[in-house]
């Protein structure tokens, strides 16, 4: 009787219907799948703020920008994913996208530290940040950023 039933069942998958294609049905609802809003964020050196006193422990620098798009339904059911472009190889533009938090070891003279940029969000809104492993905030950020928040509910 399975057999019967198998051969049954196999025998109707492989079967197709034909005539002519019917009407198209009324317009649904949207379904279930997953929606993305990407958005660029350039950052300009004069734009970061200092977070603390200069060469303070603890201190560094952070840039708050609006993200109208970042709902409380977001924030709590949603994702948001945080990159930067970063420039390889001596280039002079950006060439690669990295995931935040980013972290690069640097040595500038004796100075030997990192540089890590980072960013937190909260309904409507993205902080940027910028810090130094030995906290040498008297030395100013140089370089734009590109940085992209990329939300997905």
């Amino acid at each position: 009787m399975k057999k019967i039933l198998l051969a049954f069942i196999v025998v109707l998958a492989f079967t197709a219907c034909k005539g002519d294609e019917g009407p198209m049905g009324p317009p649904g609802n949207d379904g279930v799948g997953s929606y993305w809003i990407p958005t660029e964020f350039i950052i300009q050196p004069n734009q970061w703020k200092l977070e603390g006193n200069p060469d303070a422990p603890g201190s560094h620098f952070y840039v708050d920008v609006d993200l109208k798009e970042l709902k409380d339904d977001i924030f709590y059911d949603g994702i948001v994913v945080g990159y930067m472009a970063v420039a390889l190889d001596n280039q002079d533009f950006p060439t690669v996208k990295q995931v935040l938090p980013y972290t690069t070891p640097l040595v500038e003279g004796s100075r030997n530290y990192t540089r890590t940029y980072d960013f937190d969000y909260e309904i409507e809104a993205v902080r940027f940040y910028l810090t130094y492993s030995d906290f040498k905030t008297s030395v100013r950020p140089s370089e734009t950023q590109y940085f992209y928040i990329i939300i997905a509910y």
